[in-house]
């Protein structure tokens, strides 16, 4: 998929070269979704940094299978489970007005919007997302230094090709989290961890419920008291672990970070919605930098 025919575009349009304007989005059960047109239908595309695939809503397939063509089968793994899907090539979308067609769209089930935009979307450049605003907007590289910028520890999971940020719960912990945009929650958490800590004993645990890619897992939820991101807290925050004997299956593959100059690093969780709501995040999916700031009135001069 060609993201830098529609980054170009959506910058020629731009008044600050470099950057594109602020382009509306909203949240759709703590997903961020955008509009989008397939086949000259409109629908939603949800927006998931989490997601190594592009999808299309397998329903609407099915509805209009004689317009799609096939391609191979995939598997596919999330933190619940995997599955082999089918997928389809040169499906025709229309994203912020401009015309592309992408290859290899793997068919979701259980989901709610028509289209699945994935990392590719992300990496291409700098992604900035204001969550309070409802907006977002892509930087060129060169047009911001998040090196210098950068107020959270990030890096890139090679493994798992997802960004990691460093983050601290209760004042107790410090663990390696997966910044993933399609996560509704707060926390997930592997269980041990909370078990090890007390939490599960100490905080109130409500059973729950989530739905993966393949499957739907029973859970325990507790409310913990405060979670530190980047240089502000956060209270009361929603954090999930899987029942009893179950696994988060991709955070046991996360055990390392790759280059010369960085040690490993053990990713204990998943960070969502229910934190991320709070900041405008500027991020960088390809050198793994990021600033967390809050949002500015985008109506003051």
């Amino acid at each position: 998929m060609r993201w830098l025919f529609i980054i170009a575009l959506l910058v020629t349009s731009s008044a600050v070269a470099g950057v594109t304007q602020w382009l509306p989005f909203q949240i759709d059960n703590g997903h961020i979704t955008i509009p989008v047109k397939v086949h000259g239908q409109a629908g939603r595309a949800m927006l998931d940094s989490g997601a190594g695939i592009n999808g299309i809503n397998s329903l609407f397939v099915i509805a209009n299978e004689d317009k799609f063509t096939p391609g191979g089968k995939v598997e596919i793994e999330g933190v619940f489970g995997r599955a082999h899907r089918s997928t389809y090539n040169k499906v025709p979308v229309e994203l912020y007005g401009v015309d592309v067609e992408i290859d290899n769209m793997v068919e979701m089930r259980n989901f709610d919007s028509l289209v699945l935009l994935g990392r590719a979307f992300f990496q291409t450049m700098v992604m900035q997302i204001d969550y309070p605003n409802k907006r977002l907007r892509m930087i060129d590289h060169d047009s911001i230094n998040l090196k210098k910028l950068k107020n959270i520890d990030m890096r890139i999971n090679r493994k798992l090709g997802m960004p990691i940020v460093k983050t601290r719960l209760n004042d107790e912990k410090n663990i390696w989290v997966l910044l993933d945009t399609g996560s509704t929650g707060g926390l997930i958490i592997e269980r041990f961890l909370a078990k090890s800590a007390g939490w599960l004993d100490k905080y109130q645990v409500e059973k729950g419920a989530v739905r993966g890619v393949a499957e739907t897992n029973a859970t325990d939820n507790f409310q913990l008291p405060e979670v530190q991101f980047g240089p502000f807290g956060i209270e009361n925050v929603l954090t999930t672990v899987v029942a009893d004997g179950e696994v988060m299956k991709p955070l046991s593959k996360a055990t390392s970070v790759t280059g010369s100059h960085i040690r490993s690093k053990s990713v204990k969780g998943i960070v969502g919605y229910e934190v991320l709501k709070h900041f405008v995040l500027t991020v960088d999916y390809k050198h793994g930098r990021m600033h967390v700031g809050l949002p500015e009135d985008p109506t003051a001069n």
